[in-house]
């Protein structure tokens, strides 16, 4: 039976009622555990779906590991022999052979000279700490040209005092990312993907391992400092020793007591000079008059105590601030940096005497 209080009707026989009136709080009761339950279930789905989210990713996190791998093994520096380094830039073939010479490196291929040590040094960090991205296995002795060894952008060998090699090869990059195909002592599997601008400083032309330094003498052991401005005679300064002090003397093109932190100062402009590229195509050909060198337009040399001489020619100017050079009696043409040249070789005696010359 229905029973109307106002606008509302009420079931008197309804269960859920007391004293035959509509109560709803048995009902309103029931409902507020159901939507109780399914707030607690819904949260033990989430924390569910969570755990499990976690644990693939820990998971696939470990597999990506297991690929991260470096892949040089471990070796001493001072158990380094030779150090072969080939280079392809897509246009010409350049290889390099370094000899460790009592822990310092000298180039003995394709020419004899010093080499940068901070370069070698760089290449020698960068080969320790390459770490692949990702593996490829199972891959076919017909399918690795199609990596790109068949005539690859880098290759570096290091042999070792025991007779074992160390072998890194970079096959060509990858269509999508930033990787090369790489190698490992052998070409065979697997094949590791490195990002590329880790190899940025093994790919190196013979000319950026060379040893760009122009004056070695220590400035300690320097008896005469000799510079020629162009269209000028030479002047000549000498070291000497009065009163337990170190003086310099110019000796020509006067006599004159110089001013020691002035050519001091004018030393120190010198060395901090260095070569900034061995041009592969300027030889000697069409010789070094060609390029304002013979004779040189400029000349800076310094004589140590024991003889030892270190010079520096300029010629012409070849770009804006960068002129033709050879260093130390060698035929071979350098390019130098010198933005303002004829500062550097401006001499003037009052500035760097005392104003007193006999002559």
């Amino acid at each position: 039976m229905f029973e109307k209080k106002g606008k509302i009707f009420y079931n008197n026989d309804s269960p859920f009622l007391k004293g035959g009136r509509g109560d709803l709080r048995l009902m309103k009761k029931s409902h507020k555990n159901a939507l109780a339950n399914a707030g607690l279930l819904f949260l033990a789905l989430i924390f569910l779906g969570g755990v499990y989210f976690f644990t693939s990713k820990n998971s696939t996190q470990k597999e990506d590991e297991k690929q991260k791998v470096f892949i040089v093994p471990a070796f001493q520096r001072g158990q380094i022999k030779f150090l072969q380094i080939y280079f392809y830039d897509q246009t010409n073939h350049y290889k390099s052979r370094l000899e460790n010479v009592s822990n310092e490196w000298q180039m003995v291929y394709p020419l004899k000279d010093k080499a940068d040590e901070e370069s070698v040094n760089r290449i020698l960090n960068d080969l320790m700490a390459l770490k692949s991205e990702m593996q490829l296995t199972n891959v076919s002795a017909d399918q690795i040209k199609n990596y790109g060894f068949g005539d690859p952008v880098g290759k570096i060998v290091i042999h070792l005092e025991d007779g074992k090699e160390i072998s890194v090869v970079s096959g060509k990059k990858t269509a999508v990312g930033d990787y090369y195909y790489t190698m490992a002592n052998s070409i065979t599997n697997p094949i590791y993907l490195v990002y590329y601008y880790k190899f940025a400083s093994l790919e190196k032309k013979p000319g950026e391992l060379r040893n760009k330094e122009i004056f070695t003498i220590p400035l300690a052991s320097i008896k005469v400092f000799e510079i020629k401005p162009k269209g000028q005679e030479a002047f000549t300064f000498e070291s000497r020793v009065e009163n337990k002090e170190s003086v310099f003397y110019l000796t020509h093109p006067v006599s004159a007591k110089a001013d020691y932190l002035c050519v001091k100062g004018k030393i120190l402009e010198f060395y901090a000079m260095s070569i900034l590229d061995f041009p592969e195509a300027k030889k000697q050909n069409p010789g070094l008059a060609f390029y304002g060198l013979n004779p040189p337009y400029y000349l800076a040399r310094m004589i140590s105590a024991d003889g030892l001489t270190n010079e520096l020619n300029i010629g012409k100017e070849e770009s804006q601030g960068v002129y033709y050079a050879c260093v130390n009696g060698r035929k071979e043409i350098v390019l130098i940096e010198i933005p303002d040249l004829t500062n550097k070789f401006s001499i003037r005696l009052f500035d760097l005497t005392s104003g007193k010359t006999n002559g």
